[in-house]
This record gives C-alpha cells, sequence and structure tokens, in this order.
C-alpha cells in the first residue's frame, strides 16, 4: 500500500525527470535546428550559434533520463 507521502515523492521525481528531458528535447532540438541551416546556400543561410553542448552528450543524457524514468514508473 502506498502512502500519500511515497506517492508525492513519486509525483515529484517523476515531473522532475520529465522537466528535464524536456530541456534536453529542446537542446537537441537546437541541435537540428543548426545542422539544418549548415545545409542551406549561404545566402540564405542564418546566423544560429553552435550550441554548447555536444549532440552526444545531449544523447547520452537523454538516454539516461528515459532510462531513470522507466525504472521509477516501474517501482510504482
Amino acid at each position: 500500500m502506498t502512502t500519500a507521502l511515497e506517492a508525492e515523492r513519486f509525483l515529484r521525481t517523476r515531473q522532475g525527470i520529465i522537466a528535464k528531458l524536456e530541456r534536453v528535447n529542446a537542446a537537441l532540438s537546437q541541435w537540428n535546428e543548426y545542422r539544418a541551416n549548415q545545409t542551406l546556400p549561404p545566402g540564405l543561410m542564418q546566423y544560429i550559434p553552435r550550441p554548447e553542448v555536444s549532440r552526444e552528450t545531449l544523447a547520452d543524457l537523454h538516454t539516461m533520463l528515459v532510462q531513470e524514468l522507466g525504472r521509477v514508473e516501474g517501482s510504482e
């Protein structure tokens, strides 16, 4: 039986992981925009700064967060 405190802790943890996933997804989208811009002819390119965190690092972090979310949701 789950207590109210355990349920609240579960929801807070889950919401925190989801918020982090949203930020990582937004950063991955910035990479997509940056790379797509690089394929345009020079006259059509816009100035888009190169994202600071590497795409590979973000992809690894995304994987870790998804796994953590699965672990947390699996222990309901």
